[in-house]
């Protein structure tokens, strides 16, 4: 009887929260991926040089995502705008299902969960409120985590090729998952980088041939030029300002934009990612605390950091839990990662940090003790 409910619970919790997500989707996050897909249709020089304020009967924000983005979503350009949206919803759904109950609980042992522990992290990695404002925003974080337990699955098998693939089109999507090419290089994994390298030259190359070269200069111009560690991107407004929960955001909101909240949010993340790589020796696969630590960094040292991002960083945590099979008292900021907390923090000192933030620099705290104790 136990045993039925640890797969029907999670199973049942799943459904719920798709069902309360498929009622409020509004997909506003969506729709700039849909406006540069079909611009790249016609005018590709407009999408990184003209904000759309209206746009097939939307409000559309600005798009900032690199151009081999827009790769994943010319199939989309296909279809009516609510279409393109809802289909978004079932693939988003249909992956995190795979990523839940097939990958976590059958394909990564032996691990050292118990069946309680396990049915635990498969409620909790997609059952949670970054998942649902994934949905409800039309985000492609649940995207890009399956393509990342994807690269780590097939990283651990050996299958080089195929985990640069999916490494190569989670960097093409959000850009920052590049930094798991750091502890790759360190283990002297060359050709995994370098097939990753390969592939996301063949999608630059593409999107040259198809758009021209302007189109990354543009990008470069008005979207990293603008959204470096203390600014903000093009166009956001203001008062969003409270939102980004990334350690870039934090100091933000204690001390204002400058170049000294900009060179210590630079240093903490790179320290933060230094002590993420602990071990390497050379042509080892990266362990599951090391990817862990290392989304966590990703998701912490980013310059903007919405909390629907945990959507991509929560499963890479939960690959670490089942490896060591316990958690115990780091129960606790797992849960605040989970959980929605109440918007905007204050502007004083520790009134402007954010739960998930703290909940996150504590699980990096605990994965990488974890990396020294298995090490």
């Amino acid at each position: 009887m136990s045993s039925v409910l640890l797969r029907i619970v999670p199973f049942a919790l799943f459904v719920a929260v798709i069902s309360v997500a498929a009622q409020r989707m509004h997909s506003n996050d969506f729709w700039p991926y849909y406006w540069a897909a079909t611009q790249s249709l016609t005018e590709p020089h407009r999408i990184y040089t003209q904000i759309p304020i209206d746009a097939f009967g939307h409000r559309v924000p600005p798009f900032v995502y690199p151009p081999t983005a827009i790769l994943f979503f010319l199939p989309f350009a296909a279809f009516q705008p609510g279409m393109a949206a809802w289909l978004l919803f079932i693939l988003s759904v249909g992956l995190a299902a795979i990523v839940s109950f097939r990958i976590l609980p059958r394909t990564l042992p032996p691990l050292g969960a118990t069946k309680t522990l396990t049915s635990v992290v498969v409620i909790s990695t997609f059952a949670n409120y970054p998942f649902y404002a994934t949905l409800i925003h039309g985000q492609i974080n649940v995207i890009a985590a399956f393509l990342l337990i994807a690269f780590f699955v097939l990283h651990r098998r050996s299958r080089i090729f195929w985990s640069a693939a999916c490494l190569a089109l989670a960097i093409a999507l959000k850009l920052f998952p590049a930094v798991f090419l750091i502890p790759l290089a360190l283990r002297r994994r060359f050709l995994d980088v370098g097939f990753v390298v390969l592939l996301l030259t063949v999608m630059v190359a593409a999107t040259i041939g198809g758009w021209g070269r302007r189109l990354w200069s543009d990008w470069l111009a008005n979207v990293v030029d603008s959204g470096g560690f203390g600014r903000l991107l093009p166009a956001l407004a203001p008062d969003l300002l409270a939102y980004n929960i990334s350690i870039n955001g934090t100091l933000v909101r204690m001390w204002e934009p400058s170049t000294t909240t900009a060179a210590l949010a630079a240093v903490l993340g790179a320290l933060m990612l230094a002590l993420s790589i602990r071990d390497r020796r050379r042509h080892l696969p990266l362990r599951p605390s090391e990817v862990a630590s290392v989304g966590l960094v990703m998701f912490c040292a980013a310059p903007i950091s919405w909390v629907h991002h945990l959507a991509m960083v929560i499963p890479l945590i939960a690959v670490a839990i089942l490896e060591v099979g316990t958690l115990g008292f780091w129960a606790i900021p797992y849960a605040m990662l989970c959980f929605k907390w109440d918007w905007p923090w204050g502007s004083v000192m520790l009134g402007s940090i954010a739960p998930p933030t703290l909940g996150a620099i504590a699980l990096w705290i605990w994965s990488v003790r974890l990396q020294r104790s298995l090490s």
